[in-house]
């Protein structure tokens, strides 16, 4: 779904705005990370577990990172969502460049994957890592909801639009 699309215009956001003021302040982020969820699996449902799964990493990498007096402690939580976060960002962008380009030098015949690239992927991935790096910097404390967390991450509104904003 795009925001120019009908259905996003006169279907999905007057619902969703309709829930919103018609729910309780306790109750709103709940429908918000709802339709953002909704939102994001219009467009492919099985990538909604790649978002889930990167929010789940630096939710718990940030309270690992805050937790932590160390320094050492207190990097391996950093390096944890880096290497996380960069590895499926860089496996779904240029594995089939990488696997092209070694067929190329090489004569093997490895099989390129082909699969569509996930929405937002880099969007997200840059929003969780902003959030580790400030926790990491002491720039931001440490989001004790994961509701509010997968917010932050998933959002409609920017999800798919941008653009990457510092925790």
């Amino acid at each position: 779904m795009v925001f120019a699309d009908l259905l996003f215009i006169y279907l999905f956001l007057p619902t969703v705005l309709g829930f919103y003021y018609l729910f309780q302040a306790q109750a709103r982020n709940v429908i918000l990370v709802a339709a953002s969820i909704l939102f994001y699996t219009w467009g492919e449902p099985v990538w909604v577990i790649l978002l889930i799964f990167s929010a789940t990493v630096d939710f718990h990498c940030g309270k690992f990172i805050a937790s932590r007096d160390d320094a050492r402690g207190r990097r391996l939580g950093l390096v944890i969502s880096l290497v996380s976060n960069l590895s499926l960002l860089a496996a779904f962008k240029y594995s089939g460049f990488l696997v092209a380009n070694i067929n190329a030098l090489t004569g093997a015949r490895l099989p390129v994957p082909h699969f569509s690239l996930p929405i937002g992927i880099s969007f997200y991935t840059f929003q969780t890592i902003s959030y580790t790096v400030d926790i990491y910097r002491g720039r931001a404390s440490v989001q004790k909801s994961f509701l509010q967390f997968l917010l932050f991450v998933s959002l409609f509104s920017q999800l798919i639009a941008g653009p990457i904003v510092r925790y």
